[in-house]
């Protein structure tokens, strides 16, 4: 037979590829492609370190600059060693250390001077003293980290380590006002002896301190201005303008021989503050004390802390306005002595004022702070309706 033509040969060979296309759509369902290798994970890599800072450079450079000898952050901490006035004037190192230039003025001396505010610091009792560490070679810079300011809430709490991790701004700013707070601690403990009528000097009950401070702190979240939390504020700490001055005698009654604390009297004992307190009569027949109100401390069981903390920071609020009307209307009457008539009509202003900062409260706070609990016979602010009220306001009927 002759060989087949070109032609033929295309055509066969168009007619096979055109069966194998047919074939390869019909059965490539029954012989799935074998799935594709997983790629490799990455393997992790670690992160990056931040920038580090150019002034961090330049720093690093007037340090060595003023004490070649040291490291620069040996030379930082050493201000924390030394005076006050020698760290502001550029010269944190002692005499013993060789320190051939003083620190430039700027950011640099106020860190210095910050640091010597601080106080020194301490070591563990495994490692060299702090002078040491500070003013040693090279190879005792692994003790740094080991340096700490005891913490100011007590060693129960972990120490503030500078070079290790940087300590938050409120403990360094308890460090540097521990004399403040203590003398805030004794005037707040004369506070509570007055409150329970101790005599001065005496300790006053077990644990009434931090409960104290706990009420404050309390009371510093109720939202309400600032000029209501204030009388208190400076109650507790002895400062109410005017009552340091000798002889002190009250203008409701003048030909009295002048009280021990002036502050017992004008928030306890003056008709105005009788006045003010006497509104508690919505507690029942037990009648307030002064811690209850002092201290913020509620007189019963179920008594919301916020809710009375509120009532009794406007207590005090509407007391210190009568006190200061008290003193107006004697300077205008020539500093002479004031009549029943007035002191009464100052007393019937401060009870209104009480009321009213409740009711203002009131009305600027429809809803109550999730955080209450109030029934509807609470003392002076309830739930009427799922709104705040007032309880035992004068007249009969809880005003909303």
């Amino acid at each position: 037979h002759p060989p087949p033509s070109p032609t033929v040969l295309s055509a066969l060979w168009a007619a096979c590829l055109s069966l194998l296309r047919w074939l390869w759509t019909r059965f490539a369902g029954l012989f799935p492609a074998p799935a594709p290798a997983p790629a490799p994970a990455p393997a992790p890599q670690p992160p990056a370190p931040p920038p580090v800072p150019a002034w961090t450079h330049l720093a690093g450079t007037i340090l060595r600059w003023a004490c070649p000898s040291l490291h620069p952050a040996q030379t930082l901490l050493l201000s924390t060693l030394s005076a006050l006035d020698q760290a502001q004037a550029g010269l944190p190192t002692p005499r013993t250390v060789y320190q051939p230039f003083r620190l430039p003025p700027g950011p640099l001396c106020l860190m210095a001077a910050a640091l010597a505010r601080l106080g020194p610091l301490s070591a563990p009792a495994s490692s060299p003293p702090p002078i040491s560490v500070l003013t040693g070679p090279a190879t005792s810079l692994s003790h740094i980290r080991s340096l700490f300011w005891p913490h100011p809430a007590g060693p129960s709490h972990p120490p503030l380590c500078p070079a290790s991790s940087p300590p938050p701004v409120r403990r360094l700013t308890d460090i540097l006002t521990a004399d403040l707070a203590a003398a805030r601690s004794a005037a707040h403990l004369s506070f509570i002896c007055q409150a329970f009528g101790a005599e001065p000097g005496r300790s006053p009950p077990a644990g009434s301190l931090p409960a104290f401070r706990a009420a404050l702190a309390r009371a510093w979240r109720v939202p309400c201005s600032n000029h209501l939390k204030e009388p208190l504020w400076r109650l507790a700490a002895d400062a109410i303008p005017g009552s340091r001055f000798r002889p002190w005698t009250c203008p409701c009654a003048s030909n009295l021989p002048s009280p021990v604390c002036s502050r017992r009297h004008a928030f306890w004992d003056c008709p105005v503050a009788v006045a003010v307190r006497s509104q508690f009569t919505c507690l029942g027949q037990v009648p307030p004390t002064c811690p209850s109100i002092w201290l913020l401390s509620p007189p019963a069981p179920g008594i919301c802390a916020s809710a009375w903390a509120l009532v009794c920071m406007v207590a005090v609020f509407a007391m210190e306005r009568g006190r200061c009307r008290l003193w107006a209307a004697r300077t205008a009457a020539g500093f002479s002595q004031l009549s029943p008539n007035t002191v009464a009509a100052v007393a019937n202003a401060s009870v209104a004022d009480f009321w009213w900062a409740l009711s203002d409260f009131v009305q600027s706070h429809p809803v109550p702070p999730s955080t209450w609990r109030l029934r509807a016979d609470h003392p002076f602010l309830c739930l009427r309706s799922g709104r705040l009220a007032i309880q035992g306001l004068p007249g009969g009927q809880p005003a909303a």
